[in-house]
């Protein structure tokens, strides 16, 4: 959602116009819920792996942030998301409960190999989060 990239980017000083995200599109393809992901795996790779781990760890709690506000109100249906970018950005508490509640929703909807990870990572975060207190 280029409203996300907007708000991830705007406290670096970058201005997202449409100009850029134009230009995004040759590389990432946003789907209906607006999550964007890379066309091309090795793409996604170098850009990644190319940012030092504090940049990314920021990046994923900005986005996180973004995201939560935007989806307020309909939190439930981009839980997943949101648990991979607060446990990736560090924010535990977040990145436990909505694993837990995404992993529930797969379940319900007898997507087990979701669930299973999904809760995975709920108990990492709490694990990681317990350990941190």
């Amino acid at each position: 959602n280029p409203l996300v990239w907007r708000q991830i980017l705007r406290d670096d000083g970058i201005e997202v116009d449409e100009g850029v995200t134009s230009e995004l599109r040759q590389f990432v393809e946003f789907d209906p819920r607006g999550t964007a992901r890379f066309r091309q795996a090795v793409v996604r790779d170098v850009a990644y792996r190319g940012l030092p781990y504090r940049r990314r760890q920021v990046l994923h709690l900005r986005a996180g942030v973004a995201t939560e506000r935007l989806a307020a109100g309909s939190v439930d249906s981009v839980a997943d998301l949101l648990s991979v970018h607060f446990y990736e950005g560090g924010d535990l508490d977040r990145a436990w409960r909505y694993a837990g509640v995404a992993g529930a929703m797969a379940q319900a909807a007898h997507a087990n190999t979701d669930a299973a990870a999904l809760f995975r990572r709920s108990h990492r975060a709490a694990r990681e989060a317990s350990a941190d207190a």
